[in-house]
C-alpha cells in the first residue's frame, strides 16, 4: 500500500496496484483505476474515459465529474456486464453529462446524475437522462466535434451541440455540397446510437484525424455505395 499527497495526471494513466490512497487526485485524461483505491478528493475530466475495477470498488470521499454535451465523461467497469462500485460515505455526489455503464453507487451519500446517459447495469443512482435526439450532418467538410456541422433537421440550421450515445445521426443528400468531402472524427471519444449514410450523394469520405480516436456506435450502422 502507498499513500500519496496531491497528484495531477495530464496523460492517460493506469493505477495497477490495489489499496493505494490519494489525498487529492486530478485525472485530466483517461484512467484505469485498481480495486480498493482510496481518494479523499477525486476530480475527473470532461472528454475522458474512466475504467473502474469489475467486482471491486473505489472509495471517493469527494467526487467531482462535470462534463457538458460537447465533452461527456465515460465511466464504466473493466468487464462488460460486471459492476464496479463507487463508495462515498456521506454527502452528495452530483455528476453531470456522464455516460455510465456497469457502475454501482454505494455508501451513505446521495448519488445523482444530470444530463447523463444510462448505458445499462447501473444501480444506486438517481438519474436525469437526456432524451434521444436526431442529428443531421450539414456543411460538407468538417469535424465531428464541431456543432456547426450538425443540425436538428436535414439541411437545416446549425445547432449548439454534437451527438451523444443516445442520439441517432444521419448523412443524406443535403450533407455534402461537393464531391469528395470528408467527415472527420477529431476527438478521442465520439458517440452515437445509430448512424446511417443512406441517401448520401457526392461520394463523401468517413475518416479520423488520429489512430487513437474512437467512435462508439451503440445501435445500428448503415453505409452507402455512394461513399468512398
Amino acid at each position: 500500500r502507498n499513500d500519496f499527497g496531491t497528484c495531477i495526471f495530464n496523460g492517460a494513466v493506469t493505477i495497477g496496484c490495489n489499496n493505494n490512497t490519494f489525498k487529492k487526485c486530478y485525472f485530466n485524461n483517461n484512467a484505469t483505476i485498481a480495486d480498493s483505491t482510496i481518494f479523499n478528493y477525486l476530480a475527473l475530466s470532461p472528454s475522458s474515459v474512466y475504467i473502474l475495477p469489475a467486482a471491486g470498488k473505489i472509495i471517493a470521499d469527494t467526487l467531482l465529474a462535470n462534463g457538458d454535451c460537447l465533452h461527456l465523461i465515460d465511466i464504466h467497469s473493466s468487464v462488460a456486464g460486471t459492476q464496479a462500485s463507487i463508495y462515498t460515505p456521506t454527502g452528495n455526489v452530483s455528476l453531470t453529462a456522464i455516460i455510465l455503464k456497469d457502475i454501482k453507487a454505494q455508501g451513505g451519500a446521495l448519488f445523482s446524475l444530470a444530463q447523463s446517459i444510462d448505458n445499462g447495469n447501473n444501480s444506486g443512482w438517481s438519474l436525469s437522462s437526456t432524451s434521444a435526439k436526431s442529428y443531421y450532418w450539414i456543411g460538407g467538410n468538417g469535424n465531428w466535434n464541431n456543432p456547426a456541422n450538425w443540425s436538428a433537421t436535414s439541411g437545416g440550421l446549425a445547432g449548439n451541440c454534437v451527438p451523444s450515445a443516445s442520439d441517432n445521426v444521419f448523412f443524406d443528400s443535403k450533407s455534402f455540397t461537393a464531391t469528395g468531402q470528408t467527415m472527420t472524427i477529431d476527438i478521442q471519444n465520439a458517440y452515437c446510437n445509430s448512424m446511417t449514410w443512406a441517401g448520401v450523394t457526392n461520394m463523401p469520405s468517413f475518416a479520423s484525424s488520429s489512430a487513437t480516436n474512437i467512435l462508439k456506435i451503440y445501435g445500428s450502422l448503415t453505409l452507402s455505395s455512394n461513399m468512398k
